[in-house]
């Protein structure tokens, strides 16, 4: 028989529990559900509520302590086992949040949540194809459940079916109309497809229904900044930092905005507090950073910040794109590793396309090369006359064109007609880009961008041809399985380096191909009208700031001490970069007058500009390529010594293929010496500049020979490729 006062007493407690829970009190409300417990040990909705009040308090272990005990008493629980698996995937326990669902489906096989949560805890796990399955099962329940439409658009988004998740987007956004989340999602994936003006809709129309929504105004600012819109992507990226300032992903892309603008200061600023943000982030800020250094010549702290920089990529962090490395280690062991987790995190083999078929022995072998450089661009100053010598009845050839026609470029336009079909695929995605190469049967595919601006290796990772090379515009190795051949020659590449390498190395007699057809300006500049002093030995060096390091700086501040009256003729790229080289000089007590700062000319004038200077001194780790070539074709003699990697042994090619190999060193301070050397003693100068007289017939600007050595190659390769 029940005591009529202690039944009373239980009951205003539990009135009382239930006040304090209504009113958000937990701890209160806890305190006396314990003590229930207490009284009633076996009775579930108290350990239940309990249960309910810890993970409400964000108390997810106690949480699952409690629920564990609910069934423990009774494991028929389903909607306590789905509980339970959201506890456990709150503190990332997938297998066990997965065995919870299971169970729940066991006992309701009618609850369309437990599977859709099933299919987030497989998609978690990357056990992709048992996630589709499990969204479609939470489908067959429930047609319209806008969850699981979205979760199987974000399987096909993550399997880069890009076309096949809007689709399921549009179905859950038919479903629930003012779903922004969804929104946001086809937004993203319109971005990808390049569709841009649709993303930045989507964007939008996330925006406007859930004004506080941080992550699509990032989003939208990464899409602008691809259109080139870069004031509207930097308000873009401020209101995500406005609404939530932790979030980190606006200040990275707000930094490369920024660096595109190069207002390197605030980018620097920006991608420092990417870093405080996100200290451990996996997105390549680090490196970004670095660079961003590079550009301004800012080498403060750098020992320390190259030691932190080691040690990420030693730990297989995504610290540093392989690009930023170039400039910054002369280790090639350290570019293909940076090369790898790279490829493995962006650009990995993705099969979606099918094996690639062996295509039937064509008349004429089909070239396909592709770049954003068909333009007035360092690659195409290069490599424009090789598409013009190509024997054309024996090859056919290609062009995939990443960046716009623009009928007003004159060396697009030159380009255009050397090719039998120029293909603009600016617009295109990557996939079908690679799906349009394999239509056109492309025997052999040449990727001139690499790991450069304006590449797109997704392309290749799809498999646009049955051999895959890389050549000319990126002086690494890509690190990708799907790249099968690396054009080099034995100095950039000596046969012991071969291991650094992910490619096979097709070696020809002469690595780099040059334009003979490039013309010198007859404008006549004077010393004074450059600003340059009318006596005096002048060096120069016309590279880009980020290849400037302290190393090879110490270097030349050497060399300037060492030959009176000389001068440094530097190129002015950003006013950071100038302010803070006159500072180093200072530093090493060099006087800041004798670095003078050249303005960026066009390319006919930068050439001719070149003859006032009287030796060219190269940059280390990162050689001069292009530049080197072009100082070398106007007369002007320059000086490098050979490093490790690619780009530190770039240089050495060069002169070695204009017959200049005495203006190769071994060392940094051999390389001091000889440049001393030759400051101090014209009659050497002149011996180096008669001897360049004739340039133009040596192996360096042998264009025509160079065609030939490398249609060579590809006959090889691709009748290897037929008879496999």
């Amino acid at each position: 028989m029940v005591n009529n006062s202690r039944s009373n007493t239980f009951e205003v407690k539990f009135q009382k529990a239930q006040k304090f829970y209504q009113l958000g009190m937990f701890e209160e409300a806890s305190n006396i559900y314990l003590k229930l417990h207490q009284a009633f040990p076996k009775e579930i909705s108290f350990i239940n509520l309990l249960a309910q009040i810890y993970l409400q308090r964000n108390l997810i272990t106690e949480g699952i302590i409690w629920l564990k005990k609910s069934l423990e008493i009774n494991s028929d629980q389903p909607a306590i086992l789905l509980n339970l698996g959201t506890a456990f995937s709150e503190i990332n326990q997938f297998n066990d949040a997965l065995d919870c669902f299971g169970k729940t489906i066991k006992l309701d096989a009618n609850n369309p949540l437990a599977y859709f949560n099933q299919g987030l805890m497989y998609r978690y796990l990357n056990q992709l194809d048992n996630a589709l399955n499990s969204y479609k099962n939470a489908l067959k329940i429930n047609p319209n459940f806008a969850d699981a439409l979205n979760g199987i658009g974000r399987i096909y988004h993550i399997k880069e079916q890009f076309d096949q998740a809007i689709t399921y987007y549009d179905e859950a956004i038919q479903s629930e109309p003012n779903y922004s989340k969804v929104i946001y999602n086809k937004a993203i994936a319109l971005q990808e497809l390049k569709r841009y003006d649709k993303a930045l809709a989507s964007y939008d129309r996330a925006i406007q229904l859930k004004p506080d929504y941080h992550e699509p105004y990032n989003g939208k600012g990464n899409t602008l900044q691809e259109l080139k819109r870069y004031d509207e992507a930097l308000a873009s990226y401020d209101c995500g930092i406005q609404l939530k300032p932790d979030y980190h992903k606006p200040y990275n892309g707000k930094g490369n905005t920024l660096q595109e603008l190069k207002r390197y200061d605030e980018a620097l600023a920006s991608y420092d507090r990417a870093i405080q943000l996100k200290p451990d982030s996996h997105n390549y800020i680090y490196g970004s950073y670095l660079h961003t250094k590079s550009l301004m010549c800012d080498w403060g702290n750098i020992n320390q910040e190259f030691d932190i920089l080691l040690n990420k990529i030693n730990n297989h962090e995504k610290v540093a794109t392989p690009f930023t490395l170039l400039s910054l280690i002369d280790d090639p062991e350290i570019h293909k590793k940076v090369a790898e987790i790279y490829v493995e995190d962006k650009y990995p083999s993705n099969h979606l396309l099918g094996q690639i078929k062996k295509y039937p022995q064509h008349q004429k072998i089909r070239l396909g090369y592709f770049s954003s450089d068909f333009r007035e661009h360092a690659v195409s100053y290069l490599i424009a006359e090789l598409f013009e010598m190509h024997d054309q009845s024996q090859f056919e050839l290609y062009a995939f064109s990443f960046s716009a026609n623009n009928q007003d470029d004159a060396m697009q336009q030159r380009i255009q007609k050397a090719f039998n079909y120029f293909i603009d695929v600016s617009k295109m995605s990557d996939q079908e880009v690679a799906l349009l190469a394999r239509e056109y049967e492309i025997d052999i595919g040449i990727d001139l961008a690499g790991f450069t601006q304006g590449s797109r290796t997704q392309i290749f990772a799809y498999r646009a041809a049955p051999i895959q090379i890389s050549y000319i515009g990126y002086l690494g190795t890509m690190g990708a399985p799907y790249m099968d051949y690396f054009i080099a020659d034995e100095v950039i590449i000596p046969k012991e380096s071969k291991q650094f390498y992910s490619e096979k190395i097709l070696y020809l007699p002469t690595y780099q191909c040059n334009d003979t057809k490039k013309q010198i300006s007859t404008k006549s500049f004077t010393k004074e009208g450059l600003g340059l002093p009318q006596e005096g030995f002048i060096f120069c060096s016309f590279n880009n700031s980020y290849k400037f390091n302290a190393s090879i700086f110490d270097s030349w501040m050497r060399i300037l001490s060492a030959v009176k009256d000389s001068v440094l003729w530097l190129l002015a790229d950003n006013p950071f970069a100038e302010i803070n080289l006159k500072k180093e000089a200072m530093i090493r007590g060099v006087d800041p007058k004798r670095l003078i700062f050249a303005k960026k000319l066009p390319h006919n004038e930068y050439l001719a500009r070149f003859k006032t200077a009287d030796l060219f001194l190269d940059t280390h780790p990162y050689n001069a390529g292009t530049t080197a070539s072009d100082a070398l074709w106007t007369g002007l003699p320059l000086v490098t010594f050979l490093g490790k990697s690619f780009a530190s042994r770039m240089c050495g090619s060069i002169l070695k293929s204009a017959h200049l190999s005495e203006l190769i060193s071994e060392s940094q301070e051999a390389y001091e010496k000889l440049a001393i050397q030759i400051a101090n003693n014209p009659e050497k100068l002149d011996l180096i500049k008669n001897k360049m007289k004739r340039i133009e017939k040596t192996a360096l600007f042998d264009i025509k020979q160079l065609t030939k050595n490398l249609e060579g190659e590809y006959l090889k390769i691709h009748q290897d490729n037929q008879n496999q």
